[in-house]
Formats: C-alpha cells, sequence, structure tokens
C-alpha cells in the first residue's frame, strides 16, 4: 500500500502526466515554473478548465528535467520537470535516478537546502 494525498482542482491551462504544478493567482493550477510554489504532481494529462488530479504527499512519478540521482533534492524548470538543485527550496527527493525526460519518482519533501 502506498497512501498519497491525491486532492482535484480545475486546471488553469492544458497540464501533462507526470508534471509538477504550482495553484494561479485565481486559484486554478498551472504547470510551476522555475521559483513558483510546487503543491505537487499532475497525475494525468488534463486539458484547460478540466479537473485534474493532483498528488501533494507521499511518492509520485514525475517527468525529469535533466539527469537526476536518487537523493537529490528537485525542484521545477520552467517546464514543470524536476530537476535537480544546489541549494534553496525543494519540492522533494528522488528515490530512483533518471535522465531528461524520463520518470523519476520523488519523495514530496518540502524543505530548503544550504550550501554545503
Amino acid at each position: 500500500m502506498n497512501p498519497k494525498h491525491i486532492f482535484s482542482f480545475r486546471a488553469g491551462e492544458e497540464i501533462s502526466d507526470h508534471t509538477l504544478v504550482c495553484i494561479s493567482t485565481d486559484g486554478r493550477v498551472k504547470k510551476a515554473k522555475a521559483n513558483d510554489v510546487v503543491i505537487g504532481v499532475s497525475d494525468w494529462t488534463t486539458p484547460e478548465d478540466a479537473g485534474v488530479s493532483v498528488t501533494t504527499a507521499g511518492i509520485a512519478r514525475v517527468r525529469a528535467g535533466g539527469t537526476i540521482v536518487q537523493g537529490d533534492c528537485v525542484t521545477a524548470n520552467a517546464d514543470g520537470a524536476a530537476v535537480k538543485i544546489a541549494n534553496g527550496k525543494y519540492i522533494g527527493v528522488a528515490t530512483t535516478n533518471g535522465s531528461d525526460g524520463s520518470l523519476v519518482d520523488i519523495l514530496l519533501t518540502k524543505g530548503e537546502k544550504a550550501n554545503a
């Protein structure tokens, strides 16, 4: 059993599956970009104005925007894909390895990583 917190939102734009998402100023969900406050991962591709299922906790599968190694802290890039960060706020920690365009599993857990 893999318990997750899954919520339904209204899509503010077309959102692809396995994309990091945030809430826009009108209360709808959109693809997250760098520096957005990510709330979770879209579970499937959804057209604008339709209901979108978003996993907000637990382990979620997300599209990688570059090389990711198990244990990397990740956040969103400009396309809503997961990318490794050196420092700053992160949305989760990778539990699998992946390369650009592949799917990786991340444990959704927000935090902030400081320079070592």
